[in-house]
């Protein structure tokens, strides 16, 4: 992340806010939220927003073809219900 260890012991002991910046990339480095960073709380869908965050790391043609298989799977159980 870029944070020399003063700088970590700051935020730890309360001597320095971490900055929007900095609470992304914690967000992003531990695969949590920024509000579970700052104030503890777990969303009540947990596995939508981690499918969210690995599915923007995937390249377009894997968001394509992951779409594809959405819209396929949700096509085949409208024909199985109906």
């Amino acid at each position: 992340m870029n944070l020399s260890r003063p700088t970590i012991s700051a935020i730890e002991s309360g001597q320095r806010k971490v900055t929007a910046e900095e609470l992304a990339r914690f967000s992003k480095l531990y695969g949590v939220t920024a509000e579970e960073l700052m104030y503890g709380a777990v969303s009540d869908n947990v596995e939508t927003e981690m499918f969210a965050r690995a599915f923007s790391e995937l390249s377009d043609i894997d968001k394509k073809e992951i779409m594809n298989l959405i819209d396929f799977k949700r096509r085949y159980k409208e024909n199985m219900d109906g």
